[in-house]
């Protein structure tokens, strides 16, 4: 561009109208220039100051995420360790972890690392591998910002490299790897490793930006980048010399050529060992300034133009076309530094001009667009109904004002706002059109990030927004449905209307603690409900600041976290309570059992084990129903709590176990056996009384086995042997009571074992026998005979009270009893050819358990068909225990029986579930009395009433009864005078080999009829 001839100021030492005219000019021209430049200098300086604002913001959000982090892994950590410093077990500690992960975004991945290897995996791919090195190296160093976290370098992978060697440095960000290590009693240290996801920081910085041409990164100290570019050199060690100093943020200018061109802040977290970096050139900062102020600058370029233009329009004379032709040059310049786009095409919309400015916007170089079509601009973006818009205003001589979305060069869509105009020449007729534009692209942004942070305050969790002084200024839709308040009750008021009475002033007071000095709290609080009702929820509540960092507002989020609390307990509540009972299940009987040794051991108290077996309670849940059993196990459930100690624990292991544990008894060991012993008493007691089921009454009673200790010498599974075996005690005494352990039960039990065994053997090698006692009648007359089980040992024979009873403990009374049968037919046979009395029958003991079976009947007939045997010369001695078992079932197989002509008798009659109810209903033939009642006839008038009464009973249902057990003339006496039928006892025989029966009582005779005679096939 030529430069104006200035000798216009020069008119004969005068200053002519012109040169008046273009001082002014130029006045108002350096006037407006100033006003730009100062106008420019305060947008720079706000713009470093928004980048020094921006990036306090964007530290304060990493900090308040690693210090996130940070607790997650604490609290994890508490999670991990139990009371006494040992990890808890592993399905537990699975899921605290899985827990932890699923409400922390930030965290891609969570492993626990014991003992150099990965115990725990939060995605179960690498559990029992060996962690990577790198995960590990530096965990243990200190540092004066790291906290509890040891932040590692940058990963270039998507989950950490739990059983690889370390990776190569990263070319492009995934994640972080962060560490939290602590020491059980032990020793042995544990780490806890986080796979920080970058995305999720990366997006706290894009919204914390101060600029979009910023350029922001995350560090660590060393200058290492976790997000954004590598620093320069001068800039890596920025973040080292803040340590160093002291300081916690510092400015940095660097100049080109004695001018600033870029501005940046460095910034240390003030918990962490990481800085925020973010550097922004101020050609960036002049560009977005002109941006902003493009239209203004257009009408001042447009206004000095026309000055301009005015100033040379007075120029006289010879001068004219001269400043005509600096006019044009002016012009042309002014528009080609114009920091407004300008475009001018011919009325064919072919492109004449563009100015710089339109060729950085729309990255296109000037002969690049030259004589192309305004068309190539299109985006296909742009409605049809802005193009026709600007066609009818163009065709009515009006200029045209609107949005267009345009491509640039690169393919980058962009939003401008455009002012079109014709040119008009003197005919009237149009040449050109003009077009002013500017780029609005990050005004729409700006826009639609306003709509979108006005949709995000109406998300599901309630929001309130407070001033300074707590008042509350704004709440949204949630907070309405969560809380029932409507907002105009709640504007104007304190959150205070919210409280619940559960907090102290404390409370409140570290809450507001904390805001003042960290900006921030998180926690869980109970608030009341308009309706009176409290419930819990999680609030976040951030302390906002202004450009001055004074505090302006409070904004708080929460969630009604009810469901979840309620969810949390129902699973602790699952997990350690027994769901029928409501008592307290194994596992948390197993973890107060510890407890209890340990105080114990401190303060020298004893303790005791309580192992309780609901007698026959079996019988009961298989003859009743299971609605019955439960009902009666809630039942006792609830006497057993009413029988303890608010101190004591009860807990159901399983089906009819029950288990005791007594605290804080006397230290001397015989005193604390009698406290256990009044409180097994005390429940023995109480679990006999009636249990009401409908309009019958049913009775129970326990067994219970009471293993004292004291301290913690005796580990679990030895408490529960030893009640276990005390327990067995009590049972093998007739149940219904307790016994405390001893070491000689101990041996008792390895001698039941031992006896067992022989038991087993002498019946493999058929080293039992089997005698006969025989039955007489009124008359003396002998009528029958019971086969008696003996087992001869050494010299001598074992007890049938001893060995019976522990047949019937175990499966082994099913192959004793089969043998007996086996043996008393084999014996039947062969006595039956001396010639029996007749109406002779051999009573054989059947047990509840063998007679229960459901192929007992088919059994004993082939027994007695492959001996030849009439089933009239058998009959079965059954217990009163049989009507525990299915009565149905066993009165159905009695009925089959004695339609075989097979004798059926009810044995021990007196000692067992007499029910008059069931005896009248039975297909029987007589009763047995027991030989506990004939004992005693002689001394106790009690016994001497039961016999008479049962013989009478007896002779009222037409049954035959039989003593056993008579051994005194007295006592057979007394039975003759009331009506006995039979009796059997050492009085009249004892128990004979089957030689010294057919001696004695069998002369050869007359065979007996056999099987096929009366039970033909």
């Amino acid at each position: 561009m030529r430069i104006p001839d200035l000798s216009v100021f020069s008119m004969k030492g005068r200053f002519s109208l012109t040169a008046w005219t273009l001082i002014l000019a130029m006045g108002c021209i350096l006037l407006l220039l100033a006003t730009i430049g100062i106008s420019l200098g305060q947008h720079i300086s706000e713009k470093n100051r928004s980048v020094v604002l921006t990036t306090r913001m964007i530290e304060r959000s990493v900090t308040r995420t690693l210090q996130s982090l940070e607790s997650t892994l604490h609290a994890l950590a508490s999670e991990v360790v139990n009371d006494h410093g040992r990890l808890r077990p592993i399905p537990l500690v699975r899921q605290s972890v899985r827990q932890s992960i699923r409400f922390s975004p930030h965290i891609r991945q969570l492993v626990l690392v014991h003992q150099g290897e990965v115990l725990i995996d939060s995605r179960r791919k690498a559990e029992g591998q060996p962690p990577a090195p790198l995960l590990l190296s530096g965990a243990d160093s200190t540092s004066p910002l790291a906290a509890g976290l040891q932040i590692g370098s940058l990963i270039q992978q998507r989950f950490l490299p739990l059983a690889s060697a370390e990776p190569a440095p990263a070319t492009s960000h995934t994640l972080v790897p962060v560490s939290y290590s602590f020491t059980l009693r032990n020793g042995q240290r544990i780490y806890l490793i986080a796979a920080l996801n970058t995305g999720y920081l990366q997006q706290l910085i894009e919204e914390g930006r101060a600029d979009r041409q910023a350029q922001i990164g995350l560090y660590l100290v060393d200058g290492q980048p976790l997000i954004g570019d590598e620093l320069p050199a001068e800039r890596g060690r920025v973040l080292q010399a803040l340590i160093d100093s002291g300081h916690e943020e510092r400015p940095l200018q660097q100049t080109a050529y004695g001018a600033p061109s870029e501005f940046a802040v460095a910034r240390l977290s003030s918990r962490y060992p990481v800085g925020i970096v973010q550097r922004v050139r101020q050609h960036a900062v002049i560009a977005t300034w002109v941006y902003d102020n493009r239209l203004l600058l257009s009408l001042l370029g447009l206004a000095t133009i026309m000055g301009v233009i005015t100033s040379i329009w007075h120029i006289r004379g010879s001068r004219q076309r001269r400043a005509l032709q600096q006019k044009v040059d002016l012009l042309s310049a002014s528009i080609a530094q114009s920091p407004v786009s300008v475009m001018i095409t011919d009325r064919n919309k072919v492109i004449q001009y563009v100015n710089p400015a339109f060729c950085s916007l729309m990255g296109y170089r000037e002969s690049e667009v030259l004589q192309q079509r305004a068309s190539m601009l299109k985006s296909g973006l742009t409605p049809d109904s802005t193009y026709r818009s600007l066609k009818d205003s163009l065709n009515q001589g009006r200029a045209w004002q609107g949005e267009f979305i345009n491509r640039t060069r690169g393919g980058e869509i962009i939003t401008v706002f455009g002012t079109i105009s014709s040119l008009v020449e003197a005919r009237g007729e149009v040449t050109h059109h003009i077009g002013v534009m500017r780029d609005v692209t990050h005004q729409k942004d700006a826009e639609k990030e306003l709509r979108i942070a006005a949709a995000a305050f109406e998300v599901q969790a309630g929001m309130v927004v407070t001033d300074r002084n707590a008042v509350i200024l704004r709440v949204n839709q949630a907070f309405t449905k969560v809380t029932g308040y409507q907002p105009h009750e709640v504007i104007g008021k304190t959150p205070a209307v919210l409280k619940s009475g559960r907090h102290d002033h404390r409370f409140y007071g570290e809450m507001y603690l904390a805001l003042a000095q960290a900006g921030y709290w998180e926690g869980e609080i109970w608030n009341r409900r308009k309706n009176g009702e409290v419930f819990p929820e999680w609030l976040v509540v951030s302390a906002v600041k202004d450009e001055q960092g004074e505090l302006s507002h409070y904004v708080a989020a929460f969630n009604d976290i009810s469901e979840r609390k309620a969810a949390e307990e129902q699973i602790i509540h699952l997990a350690f309570y027994d769901p029928l009972t409501q008592l307290p299940n194994r596992r948390m009987f197993n973890e107060r059992l510890p407890h209890a040794t340990h105080t114990s051991q401190r303060t020298g108290a004893h303790c005791a084990l309580l192992l309780i077996d609901l007698d026959y309670f079996k019988t009961v849940n298989d003859t009743r129903g299971h609605d019955v059993g439960d009902a009666l196990l809630i039942e006792a459930a609830s006497r057993l709590r009413g029988c303890l100690r608010e101190a004591d624990t009860v807990a159901r292991l399983g089906g009819d176990e029950f288990v005791v544990l007594l605290e804080n008894l006397d230290p001397q060991p015989e005193s604390a056996c009698g406290q256990a012993e009044r409180v097994a008493d005390k429940i023995c007691a109480r679990l006999r009384e009636p249990y009401s089921h409908g309009e019958q009454a049913l009775r129970i009673s326990a067994s219970i086995g009471i293993a004292p200790f004291q301290g913690t010498a005796l580990a679990a599974e030895e408490l529960f042997k030893h009640a276990d075996i005390a327990l067995y005690a009590t049972k093998d005494a007739g149940r219904n009571g307790y016994s405390l352990f001893s070491t000689e039960m101990m041996e008792e039990l390895s001698q039941l074992v031992e006896m067992e065994q022989a038991l087993r053997e002498a019946l493999k090698r058929r080293q039992l026998l089997l005698y006969l006692q025989p039955q007489f009648d009124h008359e003396m007359r002998m009528i029958g005979a019971e086969a008696l089980i003996r087992w001869p040992m050494a010299d001598d024979f074992v007890s049938p009270a001893r060995f019976i009873p522990l047949a019937e403990r175990s499966d082994l009374i099913l192959a004793l009893g089969d043998w007996v049968l086996e043996e008393a037919c084999r014996q039947l046979n062969q006595i039956s050819h001396r010639g029996i009395p007749a109406g002779f029958q051999l009573a054989v003991n059947i047990s509840a358990k063998q007679f229960s079976q459901p192929d007992f009947t088919d059994n004993l007939l082939q027994i007695l068909r492959r001996h030849d045997i009439s089933p009239r010369l058998l009959k079965l001695e059954l217990t009163e225990n049989l009507m525990l078992q299915d009565i149905n079932a066993a009165r159905a197989a009695m009925s089959a029986l004695r339609r075989l002509g097979m004798g059926i008798e009810l044995d021990d009659f007196g000692t067992g579930f007499s029910s008059l109810n069931y005896l009248k209903s039975l297909p029987i033939d007589g009763l047995k009395i027991d030989r506990s009642f004939v004992r005693d006839l002689d001394s106790s008038e009690e016994s001497a009433a039961i016999v008479r009464t049962t013989i009478q009973m007896a002779k009222a249902l037409k049954l035959r009864v039989i003593a056993e057990g008579v051994e005194t003339g007295g006592q057979l006496a007394f039975l003759q005078a009331h009506g006995c039928h039979a009796y059997q006892g050492f009085l009249l025989s004892p128990p004979l080999a089957q030689a010294a029966f057919e001696a004695s009582y069998l002369p050869a005779g007359a065979a007996q009829p056999k099987f096929g005679e009366i039970c033909p096939d």
